[in-house]
């Protein structure tokens, strides 16, 4: 079997599970941690083949095992399991500082940057606080405008150390999911009545923390001790065993973290309520099988010359399917984002916070709608050479009838559902899916860190948010 067709079985394999396993509980109030005993089943099958590196196989399966394990013994029901996740990457970042003293050495230089940096981090930190950059995810993956990693990448730019250590710095941030959000600390201080000198040496201390002493700040709650130790125990032959295979530590933090998504955030009982509503449920299932469609197709025809491709056909089907489920009720994903930037102010003004996950959701139905929008009657359009087949959706007979919802004349059923996995976007952008081919692909580029993105992503709010100037995604 080639790489390509095993790493299309694992990722939809991976994404059946997940929703299967929410279909069979959808509208529970609470879910056991043992619920998702069928997705860690599917993982524990993932494996190499060809060159592809057993070691960053055994980073994932092995952080799933022992995350739920852990879970099963301290959590019992998976919403407080979802807490817990974020412990991860700090424990896999002590670990590589006891293997390389090097790497604690650099974060030391770094940290003593983040020192001299008063005039950077005082401007950024009161922009994240005022909504400078619009809506956006401060936690996103690439060095977008806002991002957290975009902070990084300016600060190791003034930092003299191994560029090899200032990925793995990024990387925790980026895919690695590090417990630190820039402006957090500074906001949290101002909040709270503080001068803004103080709230300025706050929020550095506090980034200065997240790197030279990890679990340090996530060991208050009793959970979270329990859960840094065991974790700990539990990944630390491995990522032995990873470090002396070459892997790059950036993919260390990235695959062991990245992995913990299911098991505690999408399995659990936020999404099974959110999935109570038919249509809701219908959406997401014929999403999910308009990605399984193009791709097993897509295999089929030879569409996939790397293995890159295939990841960018899973999201940009999916990203097609929410588009078109848009367009059947007269909406323009222009619309929904003006709409979205409209709104943003008032809730800085009225929450006091300045980003939200429901920014991954517009950049969906942007990308989507490019993906859509030319493409001849009858077709779903192309991701690079594979075909989208979004004949799913027009085949469920939830999506398509309408008066079986409510009225025959409704304009806002389909919208306002889809509306509801706006704030839970991870599931349909689709992460249960495309973490397994990020593995895949890590696993065939192991030297090289795979976190952060460093392509612009032409976000989709930058259409009435004119922040382009600010984005560092192309100083890589």
């Amino acid at each position: 079997m080639s790489v390509i067709e095993k790493m299309v079985d694992e990722g939809l394999a991976s994404y059946m599970a997940v929703i299967d396993t929410l279909k069979k509980f959808r509208g529970a109030d609470r879910i056991d941690v043992t619920s998702a005993s069928h997705y860690v089943e599917t993982t524990m099958r993932m494996k190499p083949v060809e060159n592809q590196s057993p070691e960053v196989f055994a980073l994932h399966r092995n952080s799933v095992r022992t995350h739920y394990e852990i879970l099963k013994e301290l959590a019992k029901e998976v919403d407080v399991g979802f807490r817990l996740k974020i412990n991860a990457t700090p424990v896999i970042l002590e670990g590589l500082y006891e293997i390389d003293e090097k790497l604690k050495e650099a974060v030391g230089k770094f940290a003593e940057t983040v020192d001299k940096a008063d005039d950077l981090i005082g401007k950024e930190a009161m922009w994240e606080y005022c909504g400078f950059y619009g809506p956006r995810v401060i936690n996103d993956f690439a060095p977008v405008p806002g991002s957290t990693v975009r902070i990084l990448k300016i600060l190791l730019d003034l930092t003299e150390i191994d560029s090899r250590y200032k990925d793995v710095i990024l990387a925790s941030r980026s895919w690695g999911g590090a417990s630190y959000s820039f402006g957090g600390a500074f906001r949290s201080a101002v909040n709270a009545g503080k001068k803004l000198d103080e709230a300025l040496k706050e929020e550095k201390e506090a980034l200065k923390l997240a790197w030279m002493k990890p679990t340090e700040t996530l060991r208050t709650a009793p959970l979270n001790s329990s859960y840094i130790e065991r974790y700990r125990k539990g990944m630390k032959t491995i990522v032995e065993a990873a470090v002396n295979a070459g892997v790059h530590y950036g993919n260390i933090v990235t695959m062991s973290y990245y992995a913990l998504d299911d098991v505690g955030e999408h399995i659990s009982g936020r999404y099974a309520r959110v999935l109570k509503d038919d249509m809701v449920m219908a959406i997401l299932e014929a999403i999910a099988e308009v990605a399984e469609n193009t791709l097993r197709k897509g295999v089929r025809d030879g569409k996939f010359r790397s293995e890159w491709q295939v990841l960018r056909a899973a999201t940009g089907s999916t990203a097609a399917a929410v588009a078109h489920i848009l367009e059947l009720d007269c909406f323009t994903s222009s619309m929904v984002i003006d709409l979205f930037s409209k709104w943003w102010p008032n809730v800085i003004l009225t929450r006091g916070y300045s980003w939200g996950h429901f920014v991954d959701f517009l950049e969906m139905l942007a990308r989507g709608e490019r993906i859509i929008e030319k493409r001849p009657i009858g077709s779903g359009g192309k991701v690079g050479e594979a075909i989208v087949d979004l004949s799913p959706i027009e085949k469920n007979e939830t999506i398509m009838n309408l008066g079986r919802e409510t009225v025959g004349c409704a304009g806002f059923t389909r919208f306002s559902s889809l509306l509801r996995l706006a704030d839970v976007a991870c599931i349909i952008t689709p992460e249960p899916l495309s973490v397994p081919l990020l593995t895949n692909i890590t696993a065939l580029h192991k030297e090289k860190a795979i976190a952060p993105w460093w392509h612009c992503k032409s976000c989709a709010t930058t259409r009435y948010w004119k922040r382009h100037m600010y984005c560092y995604t192309e100083k890589s």
